[in-house]
């Protein structure tokens, strides 16, 4: 019964994937509207998941004295402290007219929900990742973790140029972003790789570690875009953010049927 309601909660995921897919592509012939959907669209989509993250937290029945309870309520903190900041980037771009409010009061609590995420992964890795230590793991791990760590090292080492052109707030900023995507791209990598056969745990980690990396990603590429000038609201990497956002819901709401 919990793998059938599982598995149509997945399938409803799916579809709201998809219906973003076709109305963002077709949307980019008419930017006005895509702009509004955009807007309505990074509240409905983070707010999905900050509810989730609220019931799946109600429902644990756990309390503070449980790692386990602590580690979720990181990823709990970070979620709504991104669904805050969304909503403050929609006041910015509908009710004061900026258009795109980068550095703003938003980034505070993106730059919470970064460090909140960031702290969930790592202490949980740490803590229960005894297996990271055989040689079967670290065969495993060991080539996509370089492989990954050179990628992100190239895309940031060529965004130096232009970070050398903001100004040093500006350039603290992107900094901040460009490390703590890179740390969460690594240790979601590390923690899907390691988590996601185990019983129990390991569905919710095959879910939640990819939405951290597609979310990180779309972080990543909007530093790049706004460097370059290049960045529109309803742009095409923004579905990277809403399918992040998805997966994120996603987990919780199997993290809060398997727990």
């Amino acid at each position: 019964m919990i793998k059938h309601k599982i598995g149509n909660l997945a399938f409803l995921y799916f579809v709201i994937a998809i219906s973003l897919i076709l109305i963002y592509w077709l949307g980019q012939e008419n930017l006005d509207f895509i702009t509004l959907f955009s807007y309505a669209a990074f509240i409905i989509i983070p707010g999905l998941a900050a509810l989730s993250a609220t019931i799946s937290l109600k429902e644990s029945g756990r309390t503070w004295r449980s790692r386990y309870f602590r580690i979720w309520l990181y990823f709990s903190l970070g979620t709504f402290a991104w669904f805050a900041a969304e909503a403050i980037w929609v006041v910015y771009a509908i009710f004061l007219n900026i258009e795109i409010p980068y550095p703003s009061s938003a980034d505070i609590f993106y730059m919470v929900g970064n460090l909140s995420f960031l702290t969930g992964l790592i202490v949980y890795f740490y803590s229960f990742a005894n297996p990271f230590f055989q040689m079967k793991h670290l065969k495993k791990i060991s080539p996509i973790l370089v492989a990954v760590g050179i990628l992100l090292s190239y895309f940031c080492l060529s965004l130096s140029p232009l970070l050398a052109q903001e100004s040093a707030f500006k350039e603290l900023v992107d900094s901040f972003y460009l490390f703590t995507d890179s740390a969460m791209i690594i240790f979601a990598t590390l923690s899907f790789i390691v988590f996601k056969g185990q019983e129990r745990v390991g569905a919710v980690y095959s879910i939640l570690c990819p939405g951290v990396i597609l979310w990180a990603v779309g972080d990543l590429l909007f530093t790049q875009s706004d460097l370059f000038g290049t960045y529109y609201n309803g742009a095409l990497l923004e579905l990277l953010y809403l399918f992040g956002y998805l997966m994120i819901s996603l987990a919780f709401l199997i993290h809060r049927r398997e727990f």
